[in-house]
């Protein structure tokens, strides 16, 4: 029964990926544009504009081939967005992104679907990780450790974690931004919120490290006297 499920669960993500393969004609910034148009006609020309509906090129001619298409060769997509041109030969729209990508419906479900579950992991990590008491157990009235608690290392653990859950979220969200939304300056926010955050990565990996060494060090004096019947606070 748990094979099924989980073979249902890949069967759907598969079909989500593959729903994202199709897309309209889209190209990546700033790259050359090969725009071919059907026709009969021995003669052709093309306005572009762009996705601020300014002209790129006005009545521009088009090169006529033999196979039944006039074409003309764009360079000037510098311009995320929708892009529309007009002849008496035909007339459409085409999309410019910077990775030349489109966010199809399949490709939008599982990227939130991801991003869900990876808030949800940290929102997660970070309540159980606040909320753990990492000190150990000790006597109410006189303070004297009665026990070594190994919570600490737990929510050590569950906090830097947390942290590497940030990084990836902050670098995703990112990507999305700039890649499928046009919105520069979210994206802007969180490509500052990326680079911050992995810059100070090696720091407190340092300090995780010193926190997981000094508090095993710590506790294993702990357990030796104890273990001889001292009392330690």
């Amino acid at each position: 029964m748990k094979k099924c499920k989980i073979n249902i669960i890949v069967i759907i993500f598969i079909s989500l990926f593959l729903i994202g393969i199709a897309s309209s004609q889209t190209y990546k910034l700033n790259s050359a544009i090969d725009l071919k148009i059907p026709t009969n006609s021995s003669s052709c020309y093309v306005t572009i504009t762009f996705p601020d509906s300014t002209n790129a090129v006005y009545n521009a001619s088009m090169s006529v081939l033999g196979t039944g298409y006039a074409n003309y060769s764009f360079s000037n997509s510098s311009l995320n967005g929708d892009y529309n041109y007009f002849s008496p030969c035909g007339s459409g729209t085409f999309q410019v992104t910077p990775n030349g990508d489109t966010l199809t419906t399949g490709k939008a479900m599982l990227y939130s679907f991801i991003w869900i579950v990876s808030f949800l992991m940290l929102l997660g990590l970070l309540i159980y990780g606040l909320a753990t008491d990492g000190n150990n157990k000790r006597d109410e009235f006189t303070g004297y450790i009665l026990d070594v608690s190994n919570a600490k290392y737990l929510k050590i653990f569950s906090l830097a974690l947390c942290y590497v859950i940030s990084i990836f979220l902050s670098y995703f969200t990112w990507m999305i931004c700039y890649s499928y939304l046009s919105m520069d300056f979210m994206s802007s926010i969180f490509q500052v919120l990326f680079y911050g955050l992995a810059i100070a990565t090696l720091p407190l990996f340092v300090i995780f490290c010193y926190l997981l060494i000094a508090n095993k060090i710590r506790d294993s004096k702990i357990i030796e006297e104890l273990s001889r019947g001292l009392r330690v606070k």
